[in-house]
């Protein structure tokens, strides 16, 4: 199951329009294969897995910084414990997905 909450940075300064998400995967769930129109940075919190970008896999864990930019290919597999990630992107768009997803059960 996957959790997200965004928020956007209002205004009208040089990160006006900017977005922040945290975004909590469980154990052993899967982020499916998708494309945003927008580039994105991930910080990764806690937890780890294996994420596909552009058709290239790389193992993730805490402390790592992932760029990606607009429109790439990606997918992430979670590991055996919850990820937590924070999430800066640029403009509302990607936060949108979050609307169609459901609070993960404790």
């Amino acid at each position: 199951m996957l959790r997200g909450r965004a928020g956007h940075i209002t205004g009208t300064g040089p990160l006006a329009g900017l977005g922040l998400g945290e975004l909590t995967i469980a154990p052993g769930a899967k982020v499916p294969t998708h494309r945003d129109p927008t580039e994105e940075y991930l910080y990764v919190l806690s937890g780890g897995g294996t994420m596909t970008l552009d058709g290239q896999t790389h193992t993730v864990q805490p402390g790592d910084v992932i760029f990606m930019p607009a429109g790439a290919e990606v997918s992430f597999v979670n590991g055996k414990e919850v990820t937590k990630v924070l999430q800066v992107f640029a403009g509302p768009a990607p936060a949108s997905k979050y609307d169609q997803w459901k609070p993960a059960v404790p």
